[in-house]
């Protein structure tokens, strides 16, 4: 009788949490709406327009943050303890959206656009705050220097004297 518990213990263990389903609250992307949100970030990556970028970052940006709240079975008090959800794709949506609003934020400065730079930076910063985006974080951030360096308008004329 021992060896038989034995082994039913050593079945549920190497089985573990892969037989049970996904947890409440995630749902997995269906292809359609895979394919959707890929064609929004391969036509991000190719594009120059900074009004398609800006368009393309925002519907990015909404796809990413769809699953967001997903801890509903755990009381607030212990959600900071809890680890989100695992993304059930190949490619991280966040990513993309945060690769996407970057181009665009180049894309707008070198076109003049800094009102529109700097929204798409803003964007990141904003908006990706996890650890493993924090690199998009930091490019965002180096824009928005840049582009707030170069919109500072000069307070004081210097006069040059002989």
């Amino acid at each position: 009788m021992s060896r038989l518990a034995g082994l039913a213990l050593l079945s549920l263990l190497m089985l573990g949490c892969q037989s049970m389903g996904m947890a409440p609250g995630v749902r997995e992307l269906p292809e359609e709406e895979f394919q959707s949100i890929w064609r929004v970030y391969t036509h991000c990556l190719a594009s120059r327009d900074a009004k398609a970028l800006r368009d393309d970052a925002d519907a990015l940006s909404r796809a990413a943050f769809v699953n967001e709240g997903g801890h509903d079975l755990v009381p607030d008090s212990l959600a900071a303890w809890v680890e989100p959800p695992p993304v059930r794709l190949s490619v991280e949506p966040k990513a993309m959206a945060a690769a996407c609003a970057l181009h665009g934020g180049r894309i707008a400065w070198q076109a003049g656009h800094s009102e529109m730079a700097h929204r798409l930076y803003s964007l990141v910063v904003r908006r990706f705050h996890e650890p493993h985006l924090a690199f998009y974080v930091k490019e965002a951030n180096a824009g928005l220097s840049l582009v707030e360096l170069h919109d500072v308008e000069p307070s004081v004329t210097l006069v040059h004297s002989r």
